[in-house]
């Protein structure tokens, strides 16, 4: 995967989380499992590649929704607010088998897979680069027989990117007497 310019944009991590669940819910029917989400109606805009972020979040929802059980199966997607570090973090928890302890260390490196045949083990080292890209990273808690949870953690400071974000007209330069001798 190459190098791809970000098309930053400042919107609300919840509203693309809302979508995404919306998205993905048909899967979860089929398989007759939980979808919950659950958000921080305190967490700010925040300055992201929505299509790039859109393909994380839905990789990170359909790896959960194949590791759990049908009928069993409950997977979660929260966003909270750091505050005191001023970090949004996007969090999607599975009870499924979890990830064995030997595979974590490699579960970001390309071509790896704990799905078999069904995988090509590119989804979340292009996940990996997508975070990383947007200056956050991404993190897997995972414990065997009781589930995985991979938080993506994206700064939230606005003030840097709305700098680079601003498409509005320049101001007006203010008038001064040296115009006049022009």
């Amino acid at each position: 995967s190459k190098h791809k310019h970000l098309d930053l944009e400042l919107v609300s991590p919840n509203a693309l989380l809302n979508e995404v669940a919306q998205l993905i819910q048909p899967q979860a029917d089929h398989k007759q499992i939980g979808l919950i989400v659950d958000v921080d109606e305190e967490l700010p805009p925040i300055a992201i590649d929505v299509n790039a972020m859109h393909q994380v979040m839905m990789n990170l929802l359909t790896n959960a929704i194949e590791a759990v059980d049908r009928k069993k199966g409950v997977v979660t997607l929260q966003s909270r607010f750091d505050s005191a570090r001023n970090e949004a973090h996007l969090i999607v928890t599975d009870n499924g088998s979890g990830i064995a302890e030997d595979m974590q260390a490699s579960i970001f490196d390309a071509f790896t897979s704990t799905k078999g045949q069904r995988g090509t083990g590119l989804g979340l080292a292009v996940s990996k680069k997508i975070v990383e890209e947007h200056g956050g990273r991404i993190a897997l808690e995972s414990r065997p027989d009781h589930g995985s949870a991979f938080t993506v953690i994206l700064p939230a400071d606005t003030s840097e990117s709305s700098n680079m974000m601003d498409t509005r007209a320049p101001k007006p330069m203010a008038r001064t007497d040296l115009d006049d001798t022009f």
